[in-house]
């Protein structure tokens, strides 16, 4: 896929991707609705796959933004396949780790996603992919935020899309901890 006139846009998605950002491990792309957002991640989909990357992607869905830990499920699942993919060891269950979250708390889930991510990035580079987090749900986007808060594998990028207009909890512009922020228009 060519994007004309995003070579700034694109050259950011590469460095990031192929870890000469050190500072940046993760990148907020903002913009208005049909922009480009989403072109945009496909895009850093297709330079990651000659990297052998591991790509793990959630979708924010408006209908289901009130279910706590959706759209993180949709991150998780193939996520912890992976790291059990070629081992004895057995990962909990996504659903045994959010049952534990009302009394464990999200910190615990977050830590979990952490470690799940840090596992993979052993096998090979790891990319994790969030499009429209604007409608996820509020518990997913907590998570998501403290794990790109605390990236700092070179090996693990992080790239997050959301429109104009709305917040975006726990990545805010000038996050100081290895968290880019740009608009896209």
């Amino acid at each position: 896929m060519r994007l004309v006139g995003r070579e700034r846009e694109l050259a950011t998605v590469a460095d990031l991707i192929s870890g000469l950002s050190v500072m940046d491990r993760a990148l907020l792309i903002r913009g208005e609705a049909g922009v480009g957002k989403t072109a945009l991640i496909l895009a850093a989909i297709e330079m990651a796959r000659p990297e052998s990357a591991l790509i793990f992607r959630a979708t924010g869905v408006q209908a289901e933004a009130e279910m706590p830990f959706s759209s993180l499920h949709q991150l998780v699942r193939p996520l912890f396949r992976a790291i059990t993919q070629d081992s004895t060891t057995v990962e909990p269950s996504f659903m045994q780790v959010v049952e534990a979250a009302p009394t464990a708390g999200r910190f615990d889930v977050a830590n979990t996603v952490i470690d799940a991510i840090e596992r993979a990035a052993l096998r090979a580079p790891v990319l994790v992919i969030i499009d429209d987090l604007q409608w996820i749900d509020e518990a997913s986007a907590h998570v998501l935020a403290f794990v790109a808060r605390r990236l700092t594998d070179r090996n693990v990028s992080l790239i997050a899309a959301i429109r104009s207009g709305y917040a975006s909890p726990g990545i805010k512009r000038g996050s100081p901890a290895r968290c880019r922020a740009t608009e896209h228009r």
